[in-house]
């Protein structure tokens, strides 16, 4: 595994991150891009307030993962649940429960979806 620095842009400090070697060639292309200036986005993961039965008919709650560009365009980017036909949203190397809808994706998922996304965007409602 391979460090990953982050800067801060208020506070000027530095935080270190172990990124897992599949995500740095994700890294390296995303980190050649063109900068846009003031282009802001967020992803968040939320456990849902609906239960469902999952593929032993077990009640869970899952977690649906939003990617939204909240400036300029404010819109939403991607988004993954399990109902969704693309709705994979574990693919971690250290996750024992990878497939399991009703367990937080890990930050290293979530950096995954965001890295995805920024090399070769996707457009909502193209396959919807």
């Amino acid at each position: 595994r391979k460090r990953l620095e982050v800067q801060m842009e208020s506070e000027k400090v530095k935080t270190l991150f172990s990124v897992p070697m599949r995500l740095m060639p994700m890294l390296r292309a995303a980190s050649k891009l063109p900068q846009t200036p003031r282009l802001s986005w967020q992803i968040s993961s939320s456990k849902l307030r609906v239960w469902v039965a999952d593929a032993n008919d077990v009640p869970i709650r899952p977690y649906l993962v939003l990617l939204t560009e909240l400036y300029p365009n404010g819109h939403v980017l991607k988004y993954s649940s399990p109902f969704t036909p693309s709705g994979k949203m574990h693919n971690d190397d250290d996750s024992e429960n990878n497939d399991d809808p009703s367990v937080k994706p890990s930050w290293k998922r979530l950096l995954e979806i965001m890295l995805e996304q920024m090399i070769s965007p996707e457009k909502l409602g193209k396959d919807d």
